[in-house]
């Protein structure tokens, strides 16, 4: 019970901030608030976003390293991790792009002239739907595989500082 919680919240927090990074352009330019990202935050991994890709830093996962700080990863642990981020890289870049395409294709409609209904954006909108899905999933991947890095003692360790950061979050 206590492991579900831990992915759970790191999961969720992962994907809040994924979800987010559309906004931000993908040369990495200041994102809605001046600085990388959404809300200036730094990456976990080197760039801007939680993988490296400008945006991601925003949200809930930003915890992330903290929490995986918490379990004193061993160095053979921290290098499965890295190399499990880095394995996914492409593939997020990949989405991450595709996103922030779509999104930019969506505002081009929407601030465009002409009439214009739902149903003329329902092709815009399944994409974005479909992207985020893809990233969703990939996040769960990598959590996934993360999670098996980890002892029990590890993800015990965890989930205390993430209900550490809950408490003061509320």
């Amino acid at each position: 019970m206590k492991n579900s919680k831990v992915l759970t919240i790191a999961l969720l927090g992962l994907l809040a901030t994924a979800t987010t990074s559309y906004a931000t352009p993908p040369h990495g330019g200041p994102g809605m608030h001046g600085g990388p990202g959404m809300h200036g935050g730094p990456g976990m991994f080197g760039g801007s976003g939680v993988f490296g890709e400008p945006g991601m830093g925003a949200g809930p996962g930003r915890f992330l390293p903290v929490l995986l700080k918490s379990a004193k990863l061993d160095a053979k642990q921290r290098e499965r991790v890295r190399a499990i981020v880095e394995a996914h890289r492409p593939n997020f870049q990949q989405l991450f792009t595709e996103l922030h395409k779509a999104h930019e294709e969506l505002g081009d409609r929407l601030f465009g002239t002409g009439k214009l209904t739902e149903k003329d954006l329902a092709p815009e909108v399944a994409r974005m739907i479909s992207l985020r899905e893809k990233v969703t999933r990939e996040g769960v991947k990598v959590m996934l595989e993360v999670r098996e890095v980890l002892t029990v003692e590890q993800l015990d360790k965890v989930e205390t500082t993430a209900g550490r950061i809950r408490d003061l979050r509320k």
